[in-house]
């Protein structure tokens, strides 16, 4: 039974829906219960202790001041489970299969609880919480900034200096988020497992009414960050490509349409399994590229007189400390790729000991961390070609440079394996706003009809984000920084504040100095709008 339920357990699923094994798999499970116990007996002294324990994670509760009709079998089974906990889960489907009914329901139950999606309850320390953040942030954007920084004609060092204040800024505003979630779990009654989604927190704090808008952002959100996707890969793939010998020009048009057809078809996947292997890909590329542009750097590659001196294009780079007004796309591109404030409920849930001290500790941390390692990306990098950085800057190195060809091929898996993934979260925002328009209708839709609408509306998204992608050509810097400016003063101030403000207006500011940050967040989200927008046109 184990073996015909589901091939996500661990075992092959070559026996699903066989019925001609149902006796074997009987033996087996025999067998299974048997084994467990006898090596499980190693771990505990008393094996009375064991049995107990096993009757009690399964549910099998009795007591003897319990009626005789209660003390039978429950049928409840638990809601959560630890990582920690994965021969708890074994001995519990074991002792589920001696006498359930309805095994295939119950055991598909466990394996969604005991995975890793939204129903593991896990936790972890100030260490992991860094390295997650970092992870999350490491990305796309960061291989971005020092082409935005060539581009406007800001220098190395104030780029640096851009870099570290922007992170202190953008920290304070990560942990406002965090507040919120504390006040939502004191006083908004939430429990634990409901602190982890934002749209909750948002609901509990500001009000249910106005989710409505925490779904909209994410949407858009969403659509714009998957647009940066594709053109990135084919920005990846041309230079490998190349060096395999193909022709640029016969191969530069279907290329695109192929990446456009690979989106459409990943936009459509909605069940998706563990992506741990394609998030280690996407580290290991990154971590590639900040030892290729050290390393290069520092052996002169790309000098006049290095081995890849005669293919580079290198041109003047402005004064270490140079900036002007066309400094601020730098400042919205790091911003941007910094915006990790929609995940904070979820690190905030995850984190031992969760407090708001706790938090900030664990996002100035990760968040200054950010700051150096953008920073050495891009004075390296500017170091090496000057001001002709390209963006994402290992599209400046070599073709031949088998190093940079290594991360290429590194990031461009990983953002094709991402991709359904980080589309995956437009689902349910798109689901709800559709709800939310179809209750205010007269006709109520049938269930059929809906669903119709909402792979029509996540069809008309995914048709969007090829679109956009296509319509910004070969210029990723300037989509990089326009999406910057579209969302950063949304995602990093204007919503972050207002959580903030709010609980603080209804349960207490941590201190008093919150009122007016807060305020302030919201008017300089508004003015940076508008600072983007003026930066844009004059450009």
């Amino acid at each position: 039974a184990i073996l015909s339920s589901n091939a996500s357990v661990g075992l092959p699923g070559i026996f699903r829906g066989s019925e001609a094994m149902v006796f074997a798999t009987h033996l087996l499970r025999k067998s299974l219960l048997a084994i467990e116990f006898v090596c499980c007996s190693f771990q505990v002294s008393s094996y009375h202790a064991l049995h107990t324990i096993g009757l009690q994670s399964a549910g099998f509760v009795k007591t003897p001041s319990a009626p005789v009709e209660q003390r039978r079998i429950q049928p409840n089974f638990p809601m959560r489970f630890q990582r920690r906990d994965r021969g708890s889960i074994w001995r519990t489907l074991q002792l589920r299969c001696a006498t359930s009914p309805n095994l295939d329901e119950e055991l598909s139950a466990v394996v969604v609880m005991s995975g890793d999606g939204a129903g593991a309850s896990r936790q972890m320390g100030m260490t992991a919480g860094v390295l997650n953040l970092l992870k999350i942030c490491t990305g796309l954007g960061g291989l971005c900034l020092a082409s935005l920084a060539s581009a406007s004609g800001t220098g190395a060092g104030s780029s640096a200096v851009i870099f570290l204040l922007a992170s202190l800024v953008v920290c304070w505003s990560f942990t406002m988020v965090g507040m919120g979630c504390e006040a939502a779990q004191e006083h908004g009654g939430l429990s634990r497992t409901d602190i982890g989604d934002f749209r909750t927190v948002w609901a509990a704090v500001v009000g249910s009414r106005t989710g409505f808008i925490i779904d909209a952002v994410v949407v858009i959100y969403v659509v714009l960050t998957c647009s940066i996707y594709m053109p990135a890969v084919h920005t990846f793939m041309v230079p490998i490509l190349l060096d395999m010998g193909f022709p640029l020009q016969k191969f530069f048009l279907p290329l695109k349409l192929i990446l456009a057809a690979t989106a459409l078809l990943l936009s459509r996947l909605r069940y998706l399994r563990d992506m741990a292997v394609i998030s280690s890909i996407g580290v290991a590329g990154f971590i590639m590229t900040c030892a290729m542009v050290t390393l290069r750097w520092i052996d002169a590659s790309y000098s006049p007189g290095g081995r890849f001196g005669a293919t580079a294009l290198v041109s003047p780079s402005p004064h270490f400390w140079a900036w002007g007004p066309s400094s601020f796309s730098v400042y919205l591109g790091v911003v941007f790729a910094m915006s990790a404030h929609l995940h904070a409920p979820k690190f905030y849930e995850e984190l031992k000991h969760q407090s708001y001290k706790r938090f900030r500790t664990m996002s100035r941390a990760a968040f200054v961390g950010m700051a150096a390692i953008y920073s050495l990306l891009t004075i390296g990098s500017m170091a090496t070609f000057g001001s002709s950085v390209q963006g994402p800057l290992t599209s400046s190195y070599a073709v031949k440079d088998r190093l940079a060809l290594i991360c290429r091929s590194l990031c461009s898996v990983a953002l094709i394996g991402v991709y359904p993934l980080v589309f995956n979260a437009i689902w349910e925002p798109v689901e709800r706003l559709l709800k939310l328009v179809q209750s205010r209708r007269r006709h109520v839709a049938t269930q059929r009809s809906h669903k119709v609408m909402l792979e029509r509306a996540v069809g008309v998204a995914s048709l969007l984000v090829v679109a956009i992608g296509l319509a910004c050509g070969d210029n990723l810097g300037q989509l990089f920084s326009t999406i910057s400016a579209v969302l950063s003063p949304v995602v990093c101030w204007i919503i972050p504040a207002v959580l903030a403000l709010v609980a603080g207006h209804r349960w207490g500011y941590k201190k008093k100095s919150h009122w007016l940050f807060c305020r302030l967040a919201i008017v300089w989200g508004v003015v940076q709008a508008v600072l983007a927008i003026l930066l844009g046109i004059s450009e």
